[in-house]
């Protein structure tokens, strides 16, 4: 049934990827090695999700499934839809189901590098690093040993809101160190074996994008407090070349390469307040803190934004943010027996809302509700705030749609935030923080150059990335992904092989009860 004809291929991911810096980069020679893969091959638009959030965008490009068939739409999934409990995102969601699953249990040498939300690591024919969990994991496990030797700690995560990088010469240098260890480890891993399938994925373009945005953005509000700008957006850019030059290295290492990104970027400016706004129009009931916990709550604020948090001991500065962030909590303050909707803490770039369960016989009445508030804050804020809104049912199928929020909402075609705290306005015109002035959009990248590809503009979906992978690699392709496959953009003489959803697997088994029988036998 496989139909793999040698072509050895590597997806790269750029976070955030986007045309608008892109062509910026290439038209003042930063990245020449991505223009010469852009002129002679298929290049366009890559449809992000709804909502356009770094988590499930990744999981869709590696499974093509999509959100209601995974359950997945932010850094967090609801576990629970009496307690709305949320549980972050992991190696669970992926294995068995993913792009490097297939593969490796067909037989293909793979590498997976820092692929988002992947953790810990787990074992595939190859090697798989996983940085995303707050500890390096690695499979063979002794692998992280070979980093270690190589790089030292394999710190690549950089936390671009944390307020140290008020600090802007800080950032870079934080930048500029975690994208040297963590191309020096690809590059490394690159060398170590003839892979089938190569798989990594870059993360410091999105942390630039949403802390500098109004650095490389003439048009951005806050563009003119910015002191020696030129400097800046050199520095920015040279970021981008220290990628261009791993890319160079890709391509000439394998016969096809896939560029993608998650989601694209824009400028950023509002923010709405949504449990502000739903509790102003009675569709939530909080429950205040006690006098003692506010102090509390503002004691640790203070140290927070002073230099008194240079001498509080780490392990209190890390209890302290615990306690913070539980006191600021909604989950902690919202009296669910009264509230007609539930907002679980989802990360900022959209909203998203269920109807509580205890009101599901008044499932409509509480939408119109919803949508009336949504309507009142678009009257009342002078023009600043349009929001746009999806039933989940009008956009999701699959069997954990009941997973999902009932409304999902973008403000100003996502260029505003959604924050769900106790305190400030309903809405704020102006930036969620000076570290935080870009944010993402739908529309992201999609770049395929190599053996047979042809010259074309496209337009794909993040859900068609895993179905043409597997086309290329002559892999069968489980009738229950969603996305299309890109035939146009490669000359194959040969079908896509859909095959049933359970076809893998009945393989993986196979392979065990073969190798239990004969455990003599590689399998």
């Amino acid at each position: 049934m496989l139909l793999h004809d040698g072509s050895r291929v590597s997806l790269i991911g750029i976070d955030g990827g986007n045309w608008h810096v892109l062509h910026w980069l290439i038209n003042d020679g930063y990245m020449p090695n991505l223009k010469e893969i852009t002129t002679r091959g298929a290049s366009g638009i890559l449809i992000s999700l709804i909502p356009p959030v770094t988590a499930p965008a990744w999981l869709s490009i590696a499974t093509g499934l999509t959100p209601g068939e995974t359950g997945v739409i932010d850094f967090f999934k609801v576990i629970d839809t009496s307690s709305y409990s949320l549980e972050l995102v992991s190696a669970k969601d992926y294995k068995g189901r993913s792009i490097w699953d297939y593969a490796s249990l067909i037989g293909y040498k793979v590498a997976v590098l820092d692929y988002p939300l992947l953790y810990p690591a787990y074992q595939v024919n190859g090697i798989m690093v996983s940085s995303w969990g707050g500890k390096v994991t690695t499979y063979p496990e002794d692998y992280i040993n070979t980093i270690r030797e190589l790089v030292g700690e394999y710190n690549i995560i950089v936390s671009y809101n944390n307020i140290e990088y008020n600090d802007l010469d800080l950032f870079l240098e934080h930048i500029e160190k975690a994208a040297n260890v963590k191309l020096r480890v690809s590059n490394h891993t690159l060398s170590l074996a003839k892979w089938d399938l190569f798989v990594d994925v870059i993360s410091f373009t999105d942390w630039l994008q949403h802390r500098m945005w109004h650095v490389i953005d003439n048009n951005h509000p806050l563009h003119r407090r910015v002191p020696n700008v030129g400097y800046y957006r050199r520095r920015f850019a040279e970021l981008w070349s220290i990628l261009d030059e791993y890319i160079g290295k890709i391509r000439d290492n394998f016969d096809i390469v896939i560029i993608v990104s998650d989601h694209g970027f824009g400028p950023h400016w509002g923010v709405l307040n949504i449990v502000k706004l739903f509790e102003a129009k009675g569709l939530i009931k909080i429950r205040r803190l006690s006098s003692k916990e506010r102090l509390l709550a503002r004691i640790i604020d203070i140290v927070r934004h002073t230099k008194l948090r240079n001498i509080i001991p780490k392990r209190a500065r890390t209890v302290g943010r615990k306690m913070y962030k539980q006191l600021r909590s909604i989950n902690k303050h919202l009296d669910i027996d009264a509230s007609l909707v539930i907002i679980p803490e989802f990360t900022i770039p959209f909203g998203g809302v269920f109807v509580n369960s205890k009101f599901s016989d008044k499932r409509d009445d509480i939408i119109k509700k919803i949508v009336d508030a949504l309507r009142w804050i678009e009257e009342n804020t002078n023009g600043n705030v349009r929001i746009r809104y999806w039933l989940k049912e009008e956009i999701y199928d699959g069997p954990y749609v009941e997973k999902l929020p009932d409304i999902i909402l973008a403000v100003n075609d996502w260029k505003s935030v959604v924050v769900k705290s106790l305190e400030g306005p309903i809405y704020k015109d102006d930036v969620y923080s000076p570290r935080h002035t870009g944010s993402h959009r739908m529309e992201g990248i999609i770049i395929v150059d190599g053996t047979r590809v042809k010259k074309k503009n496209i337009k794909a979906h993040v859900t068609d990335v895993a179905p043409t992978l597997m086309y290329i690699m002559g892999l069968p392709i489980p009738s229950n992904i969603k996305g299309r496959v890109l035939r146009e953009i490669v000359e194959l003489d040969r079908e896509p092989i859909h095959v049933d959803p359970t076809y893998y697997a009945k393989l993986r088994l196979r392979m065990k009860l073969r190798q239990t029988l004969r455990p003599d036998k590689p399998t």
